[in-house]
């Protein structure tokens, strides 16, 4: 793919894996960070989705004292549907 950044032609916006490690990066990342149940919900796809992932162990969840429950961001970004635009 050829495109033009600042007055200079690049052929190609992502080469050499980059894609796949900058995803890896972000993955690890998250994973000390947390969701709140919606977005968690909106991320995979659903409440039912998302209480049969954490009832499988593939997402893992944290119970507060205030009663709310929080997803880890790692699990939930690696569980995420695919967003397809209805055409």
């Amino acid at each position: 793919m050829d495109y033009q950044h600042n007055n200079e032609l690049r052929t190609a916006l992502l080469n050499d894996d980059l894609a796949a490690m900058l995803v890896k990066n972000i993955i690890h990342n998250m994973d000390s960070e947390y969701f709140g149940k919606r977005r968690s919900e909106r991320i995979v796809g659903g409440p039912k989705k998302l209480k049969e992932l954490t009832e499988n162990g593939a997402i893992r969840m944290v119970s507060k004292d205030n009663g709310r429950d929080y997803y880890n961001a790692s699990d939930v970004l690696m569980r995420c549907r695919s967003c397809h635009s209805k055409s």
